[in-house]
């Protein structure tokens, strides 16, 4: 299943286009008025997993789960937000034949 196809993405209305998008909605806001942490949470978590998919497409039987996270926040979300995921160059430079689904 594609990344933006999961009914709870689809829920939050979260797009794709050259990143992930969130558009600000009055029914996902907090007390304050601002985007709720756990919508911010799921935006990244789901940027996480597109961006695994993206670079190991190659192994289409394995499922990634998000084991852990930390994120930290800097700011109140009162506006559309976007997410980018990226590795390192070191990690870039993995070689992907070494990641082989188990059967």
């Amino acid at each position: 299943m594609k990344i933006i196809d999961i009914p709870f993405v689809k829920f939050l209305n979260i797009t794709k286009s050259d990143c992930l998008t969130l558009s600000f909605q009055k029914e996902l806001t907090n007390h304050v008025g601002s985007l709720h942490a756990g919508v911010l949470y799921t935006l990244a978590e789901t940027q996480s997993g597109l961006f695994l998919q993206e670079q190991f497409n190659h192994l289409s039987n394995v499922q990634a789960l998000l084991r852990s996270g930390e994120i930290k926040y800097k700011k109140e979300a009162k506006s559309e937000v976007k997410a980018q995921a990226f590795a390192s160059k070191k990690r870039q430079s993995l070689n992907k034949s070494k990641y082989r689904a188990s059967k």
